[in-house]
């Protein structure tokens, strides 16, 4: 056994049916000719002519997405992050990241607080916003289960006005 090969759900699905293909079960056919392997997988007749040709010539593996395993374009540079949390770690400790992005951006660095909070979590630098928190519960009131009823007159006079009236809530049942 020489290695592993990691595939995604859709990239087993045409394993097996490239597999059936090569093994002359099923046909990669021209569509409206019944349920055959570019039926099977959803694709078109091209499509699945050319994924059959890179499975015959390179197994499995021509089955795997070509950028499987590469950085994305949009990836930071791993020198300016260590900069950026470097700059943290000396200057903004304990502050929020929506506050540190400003002064970064002072600073020449320009990253969103979304990116330096995710990044802040992953180096353990800083609990995330929810982190250990509980739900602070309310306190009953001293009338717990009574109906209170607030009036306000238009016409008041000093002292007068405002009225409150309570009364038993019924009980279900």
């Amino acid at each position: 056994m020489e290695g592993h090969l990691t595939m995604s759900k859709k990239e087993r699905a045409r394993l097996v049916v490239m597999a059936k293909v090569m093994k002359s079960e099923v046909k990669i056919s021209e569509p409206y000719d019944g349920c055959e392997a570019s039926e099977l997988l959803g694709l078109s007749y091209r499509q699945t002519f050319r994924i059959a040709k890179r499975y015959g010539a390179e197994g499995a593996v021509g089955l795997v997405h070509r950028s499987c395993g590469r950085a994305s374009n949009r990836a930071w540079d791993e020198e300016e992050k260590r900069k950026i949390l470097e700059r943290y770690s000396e200057r903004y400790a304990g502050y929020g990241p929506t506050f540190t992005v400003e002064k970064l951006g002072g600073d020449g660095y320009g990253v969103d607080h979304e990116t330096l909070r995710r990044w802040l979590i992953r180096e353990g630098l800083s609990a995330s916003k929810f982190w250990g928190r509980t739900r602070r519960r309310r306190k009953p009131c001293d009338g717990y289960g009574t109906c209170r009823t607030i009036e306000w007159s238009a016409s008041r006079s000093p002292g007068q006005g405002i009225s409150v009236s309570g009364h038993e809530r019924p009980q279900p049942g």
